[in-house]
Formats: structure tokens, sequence, C-alpha cells
């Protein structure tokens, strides 16, 4: 599970699509910006929130951005506990892998075990809250960017 992406429904596409049939290449423009907008304010908005120990995983919350598309992307290759932080996890055990022990460290005393029954973690949601955040606002910046353009006409 590397990464997890959160993509933002805008409700009542058809309704905006015959708005900026109005206004032509102009409307068209305008409304990509105010998708770039809004995706930037997502990327924003997850940043503020996620939890950094070390602040792996905050590096990895970047912007996707193509014609009409916006996408905000946590985790990588090496990175790969988004989804984990998001959405939290059930109790599981943990055993190694490449070596014959597990080796961690519990109150600063160095521990070995063959297998150890984790309890799971909290969920601590970052992406799911920002791009609730986009859902609105990006209306906003639509909204504005139109209301700004039929000015212009």
């Amino acid at each position: 599970m590397p990464a997890i992406g959160q993509t933002i429904n805008v409700g009542d596409i058809n309704r905006i699509v015959r708005k900026l049939n109005q206004y032509g290449a102009r409307g068209q423009r305008e409304a990509q910006k105010a998708l770039e907008d809004t995706t930037l304010q997502v990327q924003h908005k997850a940043l503020e929130m996620v939890p950094a120990d070390k602040g792996d995983l905050k590096r990895t919350i970047r912007p996707y951005i193509g014609p009409m598309y916006g996408e905000v992307r946590a985790g990588s290759d090496t990175v790969d506990y988004a989804a984990h932080v998001e959405y939290g996890t059930k109790p599981h055990p943990i055993e190694p892998v490449k070596a014959e022990y597990l080796r961690f460290k519990v109150n600063g005393e160095w521990v070995m075990a063959k297998h150890v029954d984790h309890p799971g973690t909290m969920e601590q949601p970052y992406m799911r809250p920002a791009a609730n955040l986009g859902k609105k606002q990006f209306r906003l910046n639509l909204t504005k960017r139109l209301r700004d353009l039929s000015k212009t006409l």
C-alpha cells in the first residue's frame, strides 16, 4: 500500500459544464486555474494536519495537476504507511522478515523478540479532511473566478 490519494467529487458537474460553456475557452482556463488553486489548498491542509514524527510522510504529500485534473497523494515506495496513518490499523502480529529477531527499544532499553502482538493504531485522518475542504473550496474558487470573468465581458 505505497500511496493514497483523494479525489474530489464536485457534485453537479453538468451544471458547472453548462456555465463554463457560456464563457468558452476563457471559462475553461478559469476552471483550470480554480482546480489548480484548490489542489494546492488541499495539499496545504493535508500538510497542516498530517502527524509528523520524522517528517518522512509529510515530505511525500504532493499535488499532481493536469488538464482538468487535480489530485493530492501521500506515500511512496519507501514511505508505505500513508494509508495506515489515515485509516489506522487493527491489532496484528509482527514477525522478523530479514533477521531472526525483532530489535527495538522499550523505555530506553533494547529488546529482542521473535514475535510481537501489535495493538493496532488509531486513525489520524489528514487526507480526508483536506479533501472535504477541497470540495467546498473548489466551488468557491470557481464561482469567484467566473464572477470576475463575467465582469470583464
